[in-house]
């Protein structure tokens, strides 16, 4: 007697019923803690609370951005595209000031054609098209909350107090070594964790999968490592030999995948080299006896001969100036990005929902629908998020945003009827 499937639930409910199963961020949820609610905060106290929600905003908003890595790839993760909010507040106000309904629908959707293009360009340039669109409804949803350079400031110093708490604060585990590099040391050490990984899958079902996480872990590193020296005349030893660690990966990498395409099983101790390397990068220590070379291959002669350069980088007396290779985009790449084919179909696809939901959303406004005080900006702030791609299906992004509005509408429902209302937070 056959046993009866198990029921399985349909993939776009389950995706929004799925629970993180990564490592908790706790530091993001301090930073989080310490940035929009403190900035509403001293808004209220200095009696000017539009400012203060605008401040806040734009922290939450950076907040978003604000992934694991290094403090220097955060600068640009998190600044692009808070100065892309910033100019779409800007243009959101002074034009929800001058424009009536119609030209600034036409206007808003000329922005999402834009800021959707834009946004194949890659992950920080999605989250500026992202900022840009979500402000400059703000702005022409509230133009009368306060003059449009007012508000432009005060998104800046929101997001730059987030920013400040990501360059300052130290995330867990990072006093144990050099504070400086807390994320670029993790994300070198994933590289050759990520090897060691992938020596141990050849020849299985898993190597394929494992070439792909070795890949996303170079990129990784790549984007941790990038940036700007962290003292300007480049004297830290200490930050050329994680660079050089960096470099001296790549050939290691190279060679475990050569030895993943030819298919044959090596050895466990093949990847206890890497492993041993992984950990001193994560402590900042040497690497102490490494494995015995094995040449019974080229193959595996080649691994062993990165494996032994690679050791040569955590010698305190090597001290070499290592450079890292040039990966990044062109500015023939990046137009080639806005005007290919994903980034007119995004731009396209952007352009039709925000300016649809921006008129929808006006229609209301004008036939007083909302009742006494209409905040229309909402709705095409929200289908900027849900018209996103690679936040997950459509289905469970509905979802997700249904239950954080309802969840958020309580707590704050509940907050209002224990607190005074400030003035000027009818505005808003």
């Amino acid at each position: 007697m056959s046993r009866p499937a198990a029921l399985s639930l349909p993939p776009w409910l389950a995706h929004a019923l799925r629970t993180q199963r990564g490592p908790v961020p706790w530091s993001a949820l301090i930073r989080g803690a310490l940035a929009a609610g403190p900035l509403l905060l001293a808004g209220m106290l200095a009696g000017r609370t539009p400012l203060g929600v605008i401040a806040a905003i734009a922290a939450m908003l950076a907040g978003i951005n604000d992934r694991p890595g290094s403090r220097r790839a955060s600068v640009k993760r998190l600044g692009v595209p808070a100065l892309a909010g910033t100019v779409g507040l800007l243009v959101g106000t002074y034009a929800g000031q001058l424009l009536s309904a119609v030209p600034l629908t036409l206007l808003l959707t000329v922005l999402g054609l834009a800021a959707g293009g834009i946004s194949a360009v890659g992950p920080v340039a999605s989250a500026a098209g992202t900022q840009l669109l979500v402000t400059a409804a703000i702005g022409a949803g509230t133009p009368a909350a306060g003059d449009g350079r007012q508000q432009g400031l005060a998104f800046l110093a929101g997001a730059g107090w987030l920013l400040l708490l990501r360059l300052a604060l130290p995330t867990p585990g990072s006093l144990a070594g050099d504070f400086r590099f807390d994320g670029e040391r993790t994300a070198v050490a994933d590289v050759y964790d990520a090897i060691a990984a992938l020596l141990d899958a050849v020849g299985g079902g898993n190597a394929t999968a494992r070439r792909a996480a070795l890949t996303a872990a170079l990129d990784h590193a790549q984007d941790a490592l990038a940036g700007p020296r962290l003292r300007r005349r480049a004297s830290s030893a200490a930050e050329r030999r994680l660079h050089a660690q960096f470099t001296a990966a790549l050939p290691l990498a190279e060679a475990a995948t050569a030895l993943a395409w030819a298919g044959e099983p090596v050895s466990a101790r093949a990847a206890e080299g890497p492993r041993r390397l992984a950990a001193a990068v994560r402590g900042n220590t040497g690497t102490g006896p490494l494995p015995a070379p094995s040449r019974s291959a080229p193959a595996l002669r080649a691994l062993d001969d990165a494996l032994l350069r690679a050791a040569e980088t955590f010698d305190p007396a090597g001290d070499a100036e290592q450079r890292l290779p040039a990966r990044r985009r062109s500015a023939r790449d990046v137009v080639r990005a806005v005007f290919g084919t994903g980034g007119r179909e995004y731009g396209l696809r952007v352009a039709v929902c925000f300016g649809a939901s921006a008129a929808v959303a006006q229609a209301l406004h004008d036939a007083r629908w909302y009742g006494q005080h209409q905040h229309w900006y909402w709705l095409p702030a929200t289908t900027v998020f849900l018209v996103k791609p690679d936040l997950g299906p459509l289905a469970s992004r509905v979802l997700c945003r249904a239950a954080g509005t309802v969840l958020g509408a309580l707590v704050f429902a509940g907050l209002a009827a224990l607190l005074p209302r400030p003035e000027g937070w009818s505005s808003w």
